[in-house]
């Protein structure tokens, strides 16, 4: 139930559920916890995930080297 409540979240929002149609301008979609245990499932809708401990990565994410237009 997870999965089909994401891409109703997305679609609410009128971001597009696809990622390879989300251009400039839309967020990134990241997921993780229950999400990412399998990621197959959703790795069309979901730009990236991360998998383990949320509070171990954030930072590593937040200083990582990707360019972040604001």
């Amino acid at each position: 139930m997870t999965y089909t409540n994401v891409l109703e979240m997305l679609a609410l929002s009128q971001i597009p559920v696809l990622s390879s149609e989300r251009k400039e301008g839309y967020p990134l979609v990241i997921a993780g916890g229950t999400c990412a245990l399998n990621p197959e499932p959703m790795a069309d809708f979901i730009d990236f995930f991360v998998i383990g401990d949320g509070e171990e990565v954030t930072l590593e994410l937040l200083q990582s080297s990707v360019p972040v237009n604001l």
